[in-house]
């Protein structure tokens, strides 16, 4: 259900703690002034649809600050500064270049960070499993949450830090696509930071192929859908069924029930060796496993038939492997990846994008050639088209996207403990549970299908609220584990109008509606002409108030 002003007035206008700033009443007061009204506050997320090309409700963001907002996860003042030194049509050019060659960019100091805040993450696999691991395939010890936790702090500090932004943003469309829900149970705990590490990291800007591949023999994956229990005595077609559901074909995808049946034989005997060599006595441990392996007895060696493709008996692992190169080629899979990526990067009603869809679907098959399966090219066509170019605020953040790209334009900082007794205080666990209360926490979407893609799933009054909270908390200059520096975000204003215009440059990199900045202006100068110096300590508080109400806005939420 949408929420209205009245709606959010009734139950969002909170009580504040005593020990709370006087800034936060003000801010308040101020919320129907400006981010709830009618004509165009909440509007841009609950109206509907608009066609390619159509006016939006916003003054459209420069093709820089576009880029930017579906290229990463939030805009940093020194990509502002270099677009700005470079000129805009060589920022975007030079940008787009390194971004889809992320092998290219330096970014060390990100891996060094998390080496030494994560050193069990990046052991060889046995000796992480032993490390984290425990005694039984689905109960492995308390150790397997710790890794569950790891894992999710790391995606979220490198979507924070690195460098390789559009590499960042396409590890999380891939680990959506290829959903496991890493709560499922102790096994996957444990797996998911392998999965994560080993399977879709380095094939995120490769070939669907080998990322199909790798998928298909995660460990994680194995687990999550069961297909490590799948024999030839007890077939299982959990896996079978998302594979073409889910991965590859789509719902409407062409595949019948006969065809779950003989994929599912096809991947009978893909399954995990539960045995860990332990590096310490060359002894095999029983650890809930370790590598994948075929094997052999449990494999159905009968003849089998998808898609119209017959698959001749006794072709053991080949089964699973030729499933894959039929899917690969069949042309549901090409328009299925090609859908969701220009929904990813363009637009949620993609009607008005039949044409785009197309031509990626052409990328995807390589356009005849010898690559099928490009993930690079894909990109190219939708990052250098008038479609993406036209389509500025078709989309809105998700949670996970607000929170971190909130975190990178104010310039948080964020603490950072590696001492192992200070370790429950570290950022990456308390940024985890504002990320849960947002409603996205990495890995923890429950269904197969990952976290949905579409505006109005999120836009509800406990999301919006959410959000409302997180403003106010960084607005406030945030609470551990983060900081803003706010007087830095506002540098020498001296006057509402050069505050408003400060922290605009800082935080929204956009431009506002003129009554929207006389709204804003309003706020910081309580109705006082906008021109008139202000007492510093009136300049700071309402500093501070302008923040959250800039994040809390549409002009930030939209993208």
């Amino acid at each position: 259900m949408g929420l209205t002003r009245r709606g959010f007035l009734g139950a969002a206008v909170l009580a504040p703690a005593a020990a709370e700033a006087a800034w936060y009443d003000d801010l308040n007061r101020q919320a129907q002034a400006y981010l709830f009204r009618a004509d165009h506050g909440l509007n841009p997320y609950l109206g509907a649809d608009r066609a390619l090309g159509q006016t939006g409700l916003l003054p459209a963001a420069d093709p820089v600050v576009h880029l930017l907002n579906r290229t990463s996860f939030g805009i940093r003042q020194e990509d502002m500064e270099r677009a700005h030194v470079m000129g805009i049509n060589p920022f975007i050019d030079t940008y787009l270049e390194q971004q889809l060659n992320p092998e290219g960019i330096a970014d060390a100091d990100t891996d060094q960070r998390i080496a030494q805040m994560f050193p069990a993450a990046q052991l060889p696999r046995n000796l992480l499993l032993l490390h984290y691991g425990g005694s039984s395939p689905l109960s492995p010890s308390s150790g397997s949450g710790v890794a569950e936790r790891d894992s999710r702090a790391i995606t979220v500090f490198r979507q924070l830090y690195s460098r390789r932004q559009l590499y960042e943003v396409m590890v999380d469309f891939w680990s959506n696509h290829f959903n496991i829900y890493s709560s499922e149970n102790g096994a996957v705990r444990l797996h998911k930071l392998l999965d994560d590490r080993d399977a879709i990291r380095p094939n995120a800007m490769g070939t669907f192929r080998n990322l199909l591949l790798a998928s298909a023999k995660s460990t994680a994956m194995l687990y999550y859908l069961d297909n490590w229990l799948n024999t030839a005595k007890g077939p299982n077609e959990n896996y079978a069924r998302e594979l073409m559901e889910l991965h590859t074909l789509g719902v409407d995808g062409g595949y019948e029930q006969a065809d779950v049946v003989d994929v599912a034989r096809c991947f009978t005997g893909w399954t995990v060796d539960f045995t860990v060599n332990d590096p310490r006595d060359g002894r095999k441990k029983w650890m809930g496993s370790g590598e994948f392996i075929f094997n052999h007895n449990w494999h159905d060696t009968g003849a089998k038939r998808v898609l119209g493709h017959d698959i001749p008996a006794g072709g053991g692992i080949d089964d699973g492997l030729k499933v894959i190169d039929i899917l690969l080629e069949h042309p549901a899979t090409a328009r299925f990846i090609a859908t969701k990526l220009v929904r990813r990067f363009v637009a949620d009603n993609l009607a008005p994008y039949s044409s785009l869809i197309a031509r990626v679907a052409a990328a995807f098959r390589g356009h005849g050639g010898p690559v099928v399966g490009d993930i690079r090219a894909m990109l190219r066509v939708i990052l250098t088209s008038e479609e993406f170019r036209q389509s500025h605020d078709e989309k809105i953040k998700r949670p996970l996207e607000f929170f971190v790209s909130a975190l990178r334009s104010t310039a948080a900082n964020v603490d950072v403990y590696v001492n192992a007794s200070r370790m429950p205080e570290y950022y990456g666990y308390k940024l985890l549970g504002q990320l849960d209360l947002l409603g996205q926490l990495p890995f923890n979407w429950p269904t197969p299908d990952g976290y949905p893609d579409d505006k109005m799933h999120w836009i509800n009054s406990n999301g919006l609220l959410q959000r409302w909270l997180v403003a106010r908390d960084l607005g406030s200059g945030g609470k551990h584990p983060t900081a803003v520096d706010i007087p830095a975000l506002y540098g020498n204003a001296s006057t509402g109008a050069q505050l408003v215009e400060n922290l605009r440059q800082r935080i929204l990199f956009r431009s506002l509606l003129p009554e929207d900045r006389a709204r804003f202006e309003n706020y910081a100068t309580d109705g006082a002409p906008a021109n008139v110096p202000l007492p510093p300590a009136v300049i700071a508080a309402k500093a501070r108030g302008l923040v959250g109400l800039m994040l809390s806005s549409p002009y930030f939420n939209l993208r």
